[in-house]
């Protein structure tokens, strides 16, 4: 498969070392959004919020489901960011610095 493939990229997940989130949105809110975005309309919003917990949960997020994420610590901005891209279920997640 050619590097330059369109099917390669949809494979890939890249976080970047620096969080792009928005400190006015909730945590929750955020993870919906990007379940939106990412798995469209055509799948159940139970479905979502279902798996919007499970990934919260897996990360130690669920308690911060309704805290401003710019109330997040740096480490769990991290986590969240690697949240937001396993909604989509990537084979392959690169990450920036993730100890950082």
């Amino acid at each position: 498969m050619a590097p330059s493939s369109e099917r390669f990229r949809q494979m890939l997940c890249y976080i970047h070392q620096d969080d792009l989130l928005r400190p006015q949105l909730l945590v929750g809110e955020i993870m919906l959004l990007a379940a939106h975005l990412k798995l469209g309309f055509k799948v159940t919003k139970a479905y979502k919020m279902d798996l919007i917990k499970q990934i919260l949960s897996l990360l130690g997020l669920d308690h911060r489901y309704n805290v401003p994420t710019g109330k997040l610590s740096g480490g769990q901005k991290k986590r969240l960011a690697i949240a937001l891209e396993l909604i989509s279920n990537p084979p392959v997640l690169y990450l920036d610095e993730p100890t950082t």
